[in-house]
């Protein structure tokens, strides 16, 4: 699949899934009030923070990997879940130091963030699986992936909040439970390709751990300048103000998904030795969403 198709498809994949998100944040927020609202904020940022210092480096080194060589399923496969089950230990030790939550994440009661912990480590395992789709260039898995993942979030929070009426800890669990049927998909899927393809493990083991540390650091660094703030708010303000002060990152958000669709596309092109051939498409299409970007945050200024 070429650059473009690869980055259109994914593109609008991505909107539907902005849309999408975008609505349960709409749900989310009535039905749980600024208090709840700013609680959830904070557990789906620590999510994301989670993901992003366990996840992004196992995520993108395993597109390299299978990038650069496609005969290394069987290694990123066990890769995968050998770190599924190491973060999954680490993060449930964490979980016993009660005392440093607290101090951390005031207004959130504990049994959520063990919940969060639980969805964080499952995020990192199924992500993980999708990067391979993505050293395939197999970009319709890929993207199939992060759609059902939204799109039953969605439904099952519309299930929760209009005709079981339950609380927080029913939401949050959500997360939990698609995350392990996203993962069961993934595997469903990668099983056709083991048949297809042979099971060297050749890698260097001191690769794979650069690769992932510096995945890690410029993924860390970019989190914690566009939403770091929001557990500064948390810490020395409450919940209600929180959850307002996150409305607004909504917004943030939207301007960034469609930059930020060109990111893995890149990397996926550049392991598969394709990076100066498709150099031309990359830099046309920096210029559109660079216009893009300007445009849609001018639009936000005056409308405010």
């Amino acid at each position: 699949m070429n650059f473009l198709r690869a980055f259109y498809i994914t593109g609008a994949t991505t909107v539907f899934v902005t849309l999408i998100g975008f609505l349960n944040n709409i749900v989310l927020t009535r039905y749980l009030g600024p208090e709840g609202r700013g609680q959830y904020s904070i557990l789906i940022n620590l999510m994301t923070l989670l993901y992003l210092l366990f996840g992004e480096g196992i995520r993108r080194t395993n597109t390299i990997i299978i990038g650069n060589d496609k005969n290394q399923l069987n290694y990123t496969l066990l890769l995968s879940i050998k770190y599924f089950i190491l973060v999954s230990i680490l993060f449930l030790i964490a979980y016993y130091f009660n005392p440093l939550w607290i101090d951390l994440l005031p207004n959130i009661n504990i049994k959520l963030i063990l919940i969060t912990l639980m969805a964080s480590a499952a995020t990192i395992l199924w992500r993980s699986l999708q990067s391979i789709f993505l050293g395939y260039k197999l970009i319709g898995d890929y993207n199939i992936l992060q759609l059902f993942y939204t799109s039953a979030v969605f439904l099952i929070n519309l299930v929760i909040i209009y005709i079981l009426n339950l609380d927080l800890f029913a939401i949050v669990w959500n997360l939990v439970i698609i995350s392990l049927i996203i993962i069961f998909i993934g595997v469903w899927k990668l099983k056709k390709i083991l048949t297809e393809k042979s099971h060297t493990k050749n890698q260097s083991e001191n690769k794979t751990i650069s690769l992932a540390v510096k995945a890690t650091v410029a993924s860390i660094a970019m989190f914690m300048f566009l939403k770091g703030d929001l557990f500064i708010v948390n810490y020395f303000l409450d919940a209600s103000i929180t959850g307002i002060y996150s409305i607004s990152l909504v917004f943030v958000d939207l301007l960034q998904k469609l930059p930020l669709v060109l990111g893995p596309l890149i990397l996926a092109k550049s392991a598969n030795k394709e990076f100066s051939a498709n150099l031309d498409e990359f830099a046309r299409l920096f210029r559109i969403l660079l216009v893009f970007n300007f445009t849609g945050c001018s639009v936000f200024i005056l409308i405010w």
